[in-house]
């Protein structure tokens, strides 16, 4: 019998490469009219579109980019490791923009470790192994677990939620060997 999401039981990392275009409408608030004329939208035809967006905006600390990837409206929400809950696209882009502007561009992985999408919605549950630039990816990085939720529009799909934490306990592939019986629950 089918099931009603898409499971990856071997997930890869993903190595921010390609660079996304960046639309129009984003710019023109930061861009001359003629420079911002010359960007053409996003295409983000699936939710793995804007993830791979969402994670290239966080590496390349480009602001304009992680703008056009949330949904334009109130009902976004996020909340960043040891933060608070911020709802609303002002409060979200606004933690951004802090987090983004001026910072030096950070080493990002990261992996899809669970998918369920339900029609015009999708969950993503990542890890995300995050540090300084020019960080040895194998060491060096900060792991953490993401909550990433998007909805499809009549503009593509975009970002609704994200929600990133410090997990309390190894992983249990990490922890296999060490003796280690920690558990939350």
């Amino acid at each position: 019998m089918a099931t009603p999401y898409e499971f990856e039981s071997r997930p890869r990392y993903h190595i921010l490469r390609a660079p996304i275009k960046v639309p129009v409408g984003a710019l023109a608030r930061i861009l001359p009219p003629t420079a911002a004329a010359s960007v053409s939208e996003p295409d983000f035809s699936s939710p793995d579109d804007v993830e791979r967006a969402f994670y290239q905006a966080f590496a390349a600390t480009d602001l304009a980019l992680m703008t056009t990837l949330w949904l334009d409206n109130d009902e976004v929400a996020c909340v960043h490791p040891g933060g608070d809950l911020l709802t609303g696209r002002n409060a979200v882009i606004g933690s951004w923009r802090s987090i983004l502007v001026g910072a030096e561009q950070p080493t990002v992985l990261y992996r899809v470790l669970h998918r369920q999408h339900l029609g015009d919605l999708a969950l993503h549950l990542v890890e995300e192994r995050i540090g300084p630039a020019g960080a040895d990816p194998r060491r060096g990085l900060n792991r953490l677990l993401a909550t990433n939720v998007y909805r499809r529009t009549a503009n593509g799909w975009r970002m609704t939620l994200h929600h990133g934490s410090l997990p309390l306990t190894e992983r249990a592939d990490d922890a296999a060997g060490a003796g280690n019986t920690n558990r939350l629950h």
